[in-house]
């Protein structure tokens, strides 16, 4: 599961080939699009927490999809696409969107390998996503209130300061870039650029744990024991 920032929510929901993505957004002068390609698409209205919605179902050579979108009386635009699910099913998940009762705190890490470094904190929806770069690598931890994406299996167990946590190891070794994050002058503003590798991507391991109701998630291109003493460091802002 992945929150989105700012005025906008997005979480998405796996389970096997199957995928459930969920977006809300308050007006702010912004869109949304759609291609599921060209053609009529079969389209009906049904009910969802009391509001008329617009389901929209297509098929093609990459299977299923289907699309469900509406308005509150507060101008908030729900969007709920599905990928090889029922367009019921897809009616049904969305009847059981309700406000997030918990807020996930932002950490900081006392901690980091060297040569890494603070780059961004985003918070909105429930969750609270903080990443760390440096040689060529990133990690990134996530704090969220509901259930967020783990990698596939169940992970080997291992304790940190009296937690028990998941690990999963990265599927392949990563290939640092070697010029990634340094600072370089661009029409005379200093930008730094590089490439940060998601929650799903195969050079990132995994470390994983419940606490206070919280959901942690923290993911990097290094290994355990990296992961195991940024974790054990990690303290609320």
């Amino acid at each position: 599961v992945r929150a989105g920032m700012g005025g906008r929510g997005n979480l998405s929901y796996w389970n096997g080939g199957g995928r459930i993505s969920f977006s809300c957004a308050y007006p702010d002068g912004g869109s949304y699009g759609w291609s599921p390609g060209s053609g009529e698409i079969p389209c009906r209205t049904v009910t969802v927490n009391g509001h008329d919605a617009a389901l929209y179902t297509y098929s093609s050579e990459y299977g299923d999809s289907c699309l469900l979108v509406w308005e509150d009386e507060a101008g908030v635009l729900f969007w709920f696409t599905g990928s090889d699910v029922d367009p019921d099913t897809l009616v049904e998940a969305a009847s059981s969107v309700e406000p997030t009762s918990k807020t996930a705190p932002a950490c900081e890490a006392d901690w980091l390998p060297g040569g890494y470094s603070w780059f961004e904190t985003n918070a909105s929806g429930g969750a609270a996503e903080t990443t760390w770069v440096g040689q060529g690598g990133n990690i990134t931890l996530t704090c969220s209130a509901t259930p967020l994406l783990m990698p596939e299996g169940d992970g080997e167990t291992v304790h940190f300061g009296g937690v028990t946590a998941r690990f999963w190891e990265a599927e392949k070794p990563h290939e640092a870039e070697t010029d990634a994050w340094e600072p370089e002058t661009v029409g005379g503003v200093i930008i730094s650029s590089g490439t940060i590798s998601g929650p799903q991507a195969a050079d990132v391991a995994t470390l994983a744990w419940t606490d206070g109701g919280l959901n942690f998630r923290l993911h990097g291109t290094v290994d355990q024991e990296n992961l195991l003493h940024v974790a054990e460091s990690l303290r609320i802002k």
